[in-house]
């Protein structure tokens, strides 16, 4: 499972950064993905609040930053299992 949030994060992350960028069209700012759309305005605005910030916070920073947390606080038996796969090999 761990794996899977690994290999699907930066895809994520760049699916998620392409909700800002915006190229100027005309003198009017829209998104490059989305011609249409006019940039931080209207329904641009709402989906990047509701969905694009939250998302972020939970899936580019949450993740690894959980990852992390869970590491540092398992530190002592992640270095018990690596001192009993290096006593298993035996010489």
């Amino acid at each position: 499972m761990v794996v899977l949030l690994f290999l699907i994060h930066p895809n994520l992350a760049k699916v998620f950064f392409q909700s800002f960028n915006c190229i100027d069209v005309d003198g009017v700012n829209r998104l490059k993905d989305n011609i249409e759309m006019v940039c931080y305005e209207g329904t641009h605005l709402v989906y990047l609040l509701v969905v694009v910030v939250p998302a972020i916070f939970i899936w580019v920073i949450g993740i690894p930053l959980a990852s992390l947390i869970m590491l540092i606080r398992n530190k002592s038996k992640i270095r018990k299992l690596n001192q009993l796969s290096e006593l298993s090999k035996g010489e």
